[in-house]
């Protein structure tokens, strides 16, 4: 039944998704497996700006070494890496997501576990959408770190929206976050494209 709820809300009142059988519910990928495809992103972005977080890193391989929790969760969320740096890893990470939603569809954690990020009808997103859905997440996520030392209560709406925009892919039909909805796209599992050969509206 939410399955069919969730067809029913995304196609506007369109019988086309219906009438092919498909279950968006079941052909979308649920949170859990979209959170540990993001995990392995983290690695790689990780592996990609360890030079940038050289000493960062040096300082929490000291903490560790020395058996220091307080200077370890401070070097954790309150340490303040240098602008530059901050703006590199920034970059980086802006970068290989643009490129590989842009060009491949999926990140590489994403590959890992067969997802794929597409229109509703199972096709590719293109670079406009991937732009869209990009910005939709990076602002409020910028404004929460920007925030954080500054107006707390701010902070706590952003950071708490943005949250539950996220937390929606557990309850939505089409497993959509607000960035998805925001930019129409779906995080489709591999297996199940071949079968959005039928044309769908576009929203």
């Amino acid at each position: 039944m939410r399955a069919v709820d969730g067809k029913k809300r995304l196609m506007s009142g369109t019988t086309a998704v219906e009438t092919a059988g498909i279950d968006l519910d079941r052909e979308t990928a649920g949170l859990v497996q979209r959170a540990a495809a993001s995990a392995i992103d983290v690695l790689v972005l990780f592996a990609l700006t360890t030079p940038l977080l050289l000493p960062w890193l040096e300082q929490v391989l000291s903490a560790v070494i020395a058996g220091d929790a307080d200077l370890f969760f401070y070097l954790l969320f309150d340490y303040d890496l240098a602008w530059w740096r901050l703006t590199g890893v920034c970059i980086v990470g802006l970068s290989y997501a643009v490129y590989m939603l842009g060009r491949y569809g999926r990140t590489l954690g994403m590959m890992v576990f067969g997802l794929r990020v597409t229109n509703v009808d199972g096709t590719d997103i293109g670079w406009w959408k991937v732009a869209v859905r990009t910005t939709a997440y990076v602002v409020p996520s910028a404004a929460g770190v920007m925030l954080y030392d500054q107006n707390e209560l701010a902070w706590s709406l952003v950071s708490g929206l943005q949250t539950i925009g996220l937390l929606w892919i557990m309850v939505d039909g089409a497993h959509q976050g607000y960035h998805d909805k925001i930019a129409r796209t779906l995080v489709m599992r591999q297996r199940f494209r071949l079968l959005r050969s039928v044309a769908t509206p576009e929203l």
